[in-house]
C-alpha cells in the first residue's frame, strides 16, 4: 500500500471540492472526502478501500482501465472524461471526472475530482468552479486545424516562447515539438479520441531562441476526423517534482505547489473546448493581440455572462474584469460589449 504524505491526505480531507486519491493501477480508494462520497452516492466512510473502476457501468470499465494504465506508464499525465455509475440496464448517474497522476515517494497515485452532471449542463464548468485555483498565468491557448497547423493562438506566445503571433499562425505544431515527444503527443491524441475527452501530457516546445521549454499540454479533439482538429493549452510548469515527506517546519508547501498547479490546469481545461467558437485568425487577425485571460473573458461574454457573474466565476473583482474588458476593447478597436459581440458574430 502506498504511504501518503500527511499533507496530501489533509488536502483531500479538508477540500470543499469532491476529491479522492486512488492507488494505481488498481484504482483502490486510499482517501476521499465527504463531497466525493456525495458525488458517487455512498456513505462518506464507505468509499475507502473500494475499487473505483468497479463503481462504473460495466461497459465503461475497460476504458477506465486503459486510462489508469496510461497514468501508470506515463503515456498521460492526466485526463478528463465523462463516465456513468451503475449498471448497463438501469438509470445511472453521469459524472464528469478529472484524474491526474501524482508522484509520491511511496509510489504513483491518482488525484480524482468527480462532479455529477445535471441535464443540459456543461460538464467542464462544474469541475472548474469547484476548485478555487489561482488566476490563469503562464498559459498559451490555441487551436489546430485538421492538418495540425495553428489557426488560433493567444498573445502569450510572445512572452512564453518568443514568437510573434504572425510567425505561428499557419505553422505546423509538430515543427516545434521536441522529436522525442512526438510519440507521446500522438498517444495522447489517440486517448482523447477514444473517450478521455481532455488529456494532459508533458512536452517540450522549441522557443524562438532555439531552446526547449517544458510544458504541460492539455489537448481536446474538436472533430471526428483523423487527424482531428484540436484545441490546446500549453501551461508552463515545474510540477513534475515528486511529493516527498515534508521536512520539519515546511508545512504543506511542497504539496500545495503541485496541487495549486493542478487546480490551475483544471481551470484551463474548462476553457479549451470552447476555443473554436472564436473566429480563426485569418478572419479576425486582431484576436491574436489578446491574452489567454482575455480570451477567457471573451468566451464568457459570448455565453451571455455579465461583469458580476464573470468576476464570481473567475474569483476576481469586478474592477479587474472591467480592466480586462477595457484592454480587449482597445486591442480590438471597439467601444462597447454590444459592438464587440457584433464584430465576433460578423467574423
Amino acid at each position: 500500500m502506498v504511504q501518503l504524505p500527511n499533507s496530501l491526505r489533509e488536502l483531500v480531507e479538508s477540500s470543499a471540492a469532491p476529491l479522492a486519491l486512488l492507488e494505481l493501477p488498481s484504482s483502490t480508494v486510499l482517501v476521499a472526502n465527504e463531497a466525493m462520497a456525495r458525488a458517487v452516492g455512498v456513505w462518506p466512510n464507505s468509499l475507502v478501500g473500494l475499487v473505483g473502476k468497479e463503481l462504473l457501468r460495466p461497459d465503461q470499465r475497460p476504458l477506465a482501465e486503459e486510462g489508469l494504465m496510461a497514468l501508470v506508464n506515463g503515456a498521460l499525465a492526466g485526463y478528463q472524461a465523462v463516465r456513468n455509475l451503475g449498471e448497463e440496464d438501469g438509470a445511472n448517474q453521469e459524472l464528469a471526472l478529472w484524474l491526474t497522476g501524482v508522484d509520491t515517494e511511496g509510489g504513483r497515485v491518482a488525484l480524482l475530482s468527480a462532479v455529477p452532471l445535471r441535464a443540459g449542463s456543461s460538464w467542464f464548468k462544474p469541475i472548474e468552479a469547484q476548485l478555487n485555483g489561482p488566476s490563469p498565468g503562464n498559459v498559451l491557448l490555441g487551436t489546430l486545424d485538421k492538418e495540425w497547423r495553428v489557426d488560433r493562438v493567444s498573445f502569450d506566445v510572445v512572452d512564453m516562447l518568443g514568437y510573434q503571433t504572425e510567425e505561428v499562425v499557419g505553422s505546423p505544431l509538430l515543427g516545434v515539438l521536441n522529436p522525442s515527444d512526438v510519440p507521446a503527443f500522438f498517444a495522447a491524441v489517440s486517448h482523447a479520441r477514444i473517450g478521455h475527452h481532455t488529456v494532459r501530457v508533458r512536452v517540450r516546445i522549441r522557443t524562438k531562441s532555439g531552446g526547449w521549454e517544458p510544458m504541460t499540454a492539455m489537448l481536446a479533439t474538436l472533430s471526428d476526423d483523423y487527424p482531428p482538429a484540436l484545441a490546446f493549452a500549453m501551461v508552463r510548469s515545474d510540477d513534475a517534482a515528486t511529493i516527498a515527506p515534508e521536512p520539519r517546519g515546511s508545512g504543506r508547501s511542497s504539496v500545495d505547489a503541485q496541487v495549486q498547479q493542478l487546480t490551475h490546469e483544471l481551470r484551463v481545461a474548462g476553457m479549451i473546448h470552447n476555443l473554436d467558437r472564436l473566429p480563426d485568425m485569418s478572419r479576425y487577425p486582431a484576436l491574436s493581440r489578446l491574452t489567454a485571460r482575455e480570451w477567457e473573458i471573451l468566451l464568457l461574454l459570448m455565453d451571455g455572462e455579465r461583469v458580476p457573474s464573470i468576476a464570481a466565476e473567475l474569483y476576481v473583482t469586478q474592477s479587474t474584469v472591467r480592466n480586462h474588458l477595457s484592454s480587449v476593447f482597445s486591442k480590438l478597436g471597439v467601444h462597447s460589449q454590444a459592438e464587440l459581440l457584433r464584430q465576433l458574430r460578423t467574423n
